[in-house]
């Protein structure tokens, strides 16, 4: 994407497309939590799709709704090339729509002439990237993701035990909790 379409955009793509044109052409007027957002379109969405599952217009909206309100300018983006590689880029604009074409749903990006290699993705980093949504989150990776934007290799922690959601965390923690006790703030 960055080095043969450079002015590329985000697009949501999303099946039916139908009831998402429509939802998405009334973003000036979307709620800003999820839920208010999901009331208010539910029976307009199983009104153009009656034959609609509850859990398919559920994944539906709240990808729609991540997109239009969620991603914001500044937000880093990754793109699978379809070959275990993503494309990175930054999102340059807000959500906009554009009459007259396609796929009108938008959001200007800047992409990077870097590529990220799944193989060299941490473990966890390649899990939070496999989802099959439109969208994930993957900000719990950033360093990581900064690392591969600066070209500089950190080695990550990593640690079996599950209940610590982040290493590097947990790890700036502990080397805080012995400070404070070596100057006697704390006692252990």
């Amino acid at each position: 994407i960055g080095k043969y379409a450079p002015n590329a955009f985000v697009i949501c793509i999303t099946n039916p497309l139908d009831a998402m044109v429509w939802a998405l052409q009334k973003t000036s007027n979307l709620p800003e939590n999820l839920k208010d957002f999901n009331s208010l379109y539910r029976e307009k969405y199983f009104k153009i799709n009656p034959s609609a599952k509850k859990r398919t217009a559920a994944l539906a909206m709240g990808m729609l709704f991540t997109i239009v309100k969620r991603i914001n300018q500044g937000d880093i983006i990754l793109s699978p090339d379809g070959q275990g590689k993503y494309y990175v880029g930054e999102v340059t604009s807000g959500y906009y729509y554009q009459e007259n074409f396609s796929l009108p749903h938008r959001r200007s990006i800047k992409w990077y002439n870097i590529t990220i290699d799944r193989t060299e993705m941490s473990e966890s980093f390649r899990f939070s990237t496999g989802s099959i949504g439109t969208v994930s989150n993957v900000t719990k990776h950033s360093v990581e993701i900064d690392s591969f934007i600066s070209g500089i290799k950190s080695s990550p922690l990593i640690t079996n035990d599950e209940t610590i959601e982040d290493p590097s965390i947990f790890a700036l923690e502990k080397h805080l909790e012995e400070f404070l006790s070596q100057i006697g703030i704390i006692h252990n």
